[in-house]
């Protein structure tokens, strides 16, 4: 049977190359102590650990069939913005469950220095997710800095307070959302944390189903630095899909066309997270032999890699 495509999305994502003054340690969660295989290990991430209560570590490593693998895993299904791994927490359940990552700073805050931050969020729906349903949206999660460490027997306070925060639900299941702003210190901290630390009078929710009140967030590249390179945009006119899905008559074969450089990686997903195609050898500026007539009807997910540059391609064959 002939196959069809249907072009659904085109996401463009950069990922930001922080400048040596970051001040965070193991931003984007590629060092780790320990490949995780479990819930609850964000302490294998390297210089990071529970705030409170009980944070999770993902990490391609884990494997496949891992509950806390990437892209697929117990949240759902999400690529890392960058790298192979990423934080996963929740921002609410009501009665004020919340949970915090934290980790200290390479040097301390200067007291009167204006600083920028930035980091990426995506929302979780997975209503089979072990622990609790995963199928709702919240507002209010940020990033909180002190002078004192927090661990889950000392847990950080819920106070109404973050330096920088989204006051709006961020609902994207599919997408990375980056969270900017910038604040000038007024101690001389030293600890990070990220999660929500307003109480559920102060926080908004969005139910994606009925009677589902759980919200979790996945987590990832974390750059608090004095200088803009953190806020900039994340946007770039670099190598980009270019007219994708072109269909070769003559020999049959179906094309992903790119623009802008040679990429490293193609890799395609299907909708359940598994690997269906990856290619590593290119010829030109077309990735070619990509028989898509043998894929089986649905929703495909294309991710194209350069030096720590992701773009995303969704579409359907039917």
């Amino acid at each position: 049977m002939k196959k069809y495509f249907t072009f659904l999305l085109m996401l463009l994502e950069a990922v930001p190359t922080f400048a040596q003054g970051n001040l965070v340690l193991n931003p984007s969660f590629e060092q780790m102590d320990t490949c995780p295989n479990s819930l609850d290990q964000a302490r294998f991430a390297l210089g990071w650990s529970s705030y409170k209560q009980s944070p999770d570590y993902y990490n391609s490593c884990a494997g496949i069939n891992s509950i806390v693998s990437v892209p697929s895993n117990v949240a759902g299904f999400q690529m890392a913005h960058s790298g192979n791994g990423y934080i996963g927490l929740q921002t609410f359940f009501t009665p004020v469950t919340r949970e915090i990552i934290g980790s200290e700073f390479l040097s301390p805050m200067i007291i009167g220095q204006e600083y920028f931050i930035s980091i990426y969020l995506s929302c979780a729906f997975d209503t089979s997710a072990q622990g609790g349903q995963i199928a709702c949206a919240s507002n209010k999660i940020g990033v909180k800095f002190s002078t004192v460490p927090y661990s889950i027997n000392s847990p950080a306070p819920i106070d109404i307070f973050a330096q920088v925060f989204v006051d709006s639900i961020l609902s994207d299941t599919s997408n990375w959302f980056q969270l900017t702003g910038s604040f000038f210190a007024d101690s001389a901290y030293n600890y990070v944390m990220v999660g929500n630390f307003f109480d559920d009078l102060n926080s908004d929710t969005l139910q994606f189903l009925p009677n589902f009140f759980r919200a979790y967030y996945l987590i990832d590249d974390i750059c608090i630095n004095d200088k803009p390179e953190c806020i900039l945009s994340s946007q770039t006119n670099e190598l980009h899909f270019a007219n994708p899905l072109l269909f070769d008559q003559l020999n049959k074969k179906h094309f992903i066309n790119f623009s802008g450089g040679v990429p490293d990686k193609l890799l395609i997903y299907n909708l359940y997270g598994n690997l269906v195609y990856i290619e590593s050898s290119f010829s030109n500026k077309i990735i070619n032999e990509i028989l898509m007539s043998n894929f089986n009807d649905g929703i495909y997910i294309a991710y194209l890699k350069k030096t720590g540059t992701t773009y995303k391609l969704k579409f359907q064959v039917i």
